[in-house]
């Protein structure tokens, strides 16, 4: 793309309130926007192989709030999303030929970074003049992106970047008067100014019209209901894990939607959508005592047919556990999921968690479980200080413990986080890569597979939800994989193996999507 060029009269950055007199607003001529999500090709977040968006597919949050804001202004846009449809860069390519598009947006995280540089190269040379965006967690690193073709990295939120990227397009706003973003200039990295984090309340409410809901699911919730979908009620963690970039990304601020902003998403999902189940996807839910009743108050009062999951934090509710899961558990609160990590205390030390985080944990999980609410957490093996020693630990944390579901992950440094400087990285785990997949496998089957643990969970299955038995036999292969009955490779969506449909098949992209 050109950057040349300065206007005489710059435009002032967008905000809530100058969203709604943008000037773009019932002007012709815009050009399409186009918001890409490619899966990914190897991941060490997910087992089960090729098949596994047959078992897990959620909705790109990111994305339909962007579509929300595009909607309000009324940008046409639309939303391809990888792990449903069937595409590759050739139909980017060709929907870029046959219509006005006015910028390609695609979402990125460290585990999608080969893949979309690959979608960013092949559609630069085959369009020298289209204007190709990123977002997401994965710009923390945007150099690779920009280097491959990308005339634009945003960091950060991408609502109102998403308005300020089409003014831009539309010869309206000058490229550095776009906030929060990465571009080069004479092959040199400039930076913009930072955006002020948006209140939000005042942001329109995620905009769904552009995917079926019907094709989402996630099995690895034995208690999910379709039509499912994902939600957020906050923005931000107020914890330090050196692991996750969440403290770079939000600097521990958390910004908390009100108790009715929250609701109104809920009534629009439940009548428009007929959504059965949300899987909360804040980083911890019901930091605030007060909001979580009165939200739980408020939802018990609507006697939807609805249920829900959320993550938790170890030291959640830590002096009002009952008080409060009850209060959960009556809204529809089903599942929850909680972040251990690791049951050795110094290894917990080397990325800024607490010794005493272990055992709360464990105390939240059986009060969880005394109310028969599903209960899952997460160990990362490879942490700064890991031994076999401590993995071991940990995995007996995990059967001393006994949640219904445990996952075992390779660690992988993310692009800015703590772990990614000298500093916190300087405390190495003595173990090989070869070694630590290993013990992925090893503490997935053992955990699994103890007599306990499985027994545990089939007989929560036949109370609960029995259904899920059925459904779990169509995708078993998947399934064994990620029990860890099988060595996988991650996963790979391609035209051999491609996107699963809610009866197994495959839906192939033709002749466009759906448009708002």
């Amino acid at each position: 793309m050109n950057f040349s060029g300065k206007l005489k009269q710059p435009l002032s950055p967008v905000d809530a309130t100058s969203l709604q007199n943008s000037p773009l607003m019932g002007r012709s001529g815009l050009g399409k926007v186009l918001l890409i999500y490619v899966a990914p090709e190897d991941s060490n977040y997910q087992m089960g192989g090729k098949g596994f968006y047959k078992i897990v597919r959620r909705p790109q949050l990111g994305f339909v709030y962007i579509s929300g804001t595009l909607k309000r202004v009324g940008i046409d846009h639309d939303i391809l999303d990888q792990t449903c449809e069937l595409f590759d860069e050739r139909d980017i390519i060709r929907i870029c030929r046959e219509e006005n598009v006015a910028w390609v947006g695609f979402y990125t995280v460290d585990a999608l970074i080969l893949k979309v540089t690959l979608f960013l190269q092949r559609i630069r040379k085959a369009l020298p003049e289209q204007l190709l965006v990123v977002g997401g967690p994965g710009t923390l690193l945007s150099r690779p992106y920009l280097d491959a073709g990308a005339d634009i990295a945003v960091l950060g939120e991408g609502e109102y970047a998403s308005i300020e990227l089409c003014e831009y397009a539309a010869g309206l706003r000058d490229l550095e008067d776009i906030q929060n973003i990465i571009y080069l200039r004479d092959k040199q990295i400039v930076q913009t100014a930072p955006r002020e984090p948006a209140d939000l309340d005042l942001l329109p409410h995620p905009n769904r019209d552009l995917i079926d809901v019907n094709m989402y699911r996630d099995l690895l919730i034995v208690n999910n209901r379709l039509p499912y979908t994902t939600m957020i009620t906050s923005r931000g963690c107020p914890f330090t894990c050196s692991f996750c970039t969440s403290p770079t990304v939000w600097t521990r601020k958390v910004r908390q939607r009100s108790v009715n902003n929250v609701l109104e998403e809920i009534d629009i999902l439940v009548s428009k959508y007929g959504i059965k189940y949300i899987s909360f996807q804040d980083d911890i839910f019901g930091l605030s005592k007060r909001w979580l009743v009165d939200f739980c108050r408020q939802l018990s009062d609507r006697k939807y047919d609805l249920n829900w999951m959320c993550i938790l934090h170890p030291t959640s509710f830590r002096n009002h556990r009952g008080e409060m899961l009850d209060h959960m558990k009556e809204a529809g609160l089903n599942t929850i999921s909680i972040g251990v990590q690791s049951a050795d205390p110094e290894v917990l030390g080397n990325i800024s968690r607490r010794e005493e985080e272990t055992e709360l944990g464990y105390e939240l999980i059986q009060e969880a479980k005394a109310r028969q609410i599903l209960t899952g957490t997460a160990m990362i093996v490879g942490l700064p200080g890991d031994t076999e020693e401590t993995i071991q630990r940990s995995l007996d944390f995990t059967l001393r413990c006994r949640p219904h579901h445990a996952m075992f992950y390779k660690l992988t440094v993310l692009k800015g986080s703590p772990l990614d400087t000298p500093e916190k990285n300087a405390i190495k785990c003595s173990l090989t890569n070869e070694e630590l997949q290993k013990w992925v496998r090893r503490a997935t089957l053992r955990f699994n597979f103890d007599p306990k643990v499985f027994g545990q969970m089939v007989v929560y299955i036949l109370r609960n939800n029995p259904r899920w038995l059925w459904t779990a036999v169509k995708v078993a292969p998947t399934l064994i994989g990620v029990l860890g009955l099988l060595k996988t490779n991650g996963a790979r969506p391609d035209k051999s193996d491609g996107p699963p449909t809610t009866c197994g098949g495959y839906t192939p992209l033709r002749g466009g999507i759906r448009s708002c």
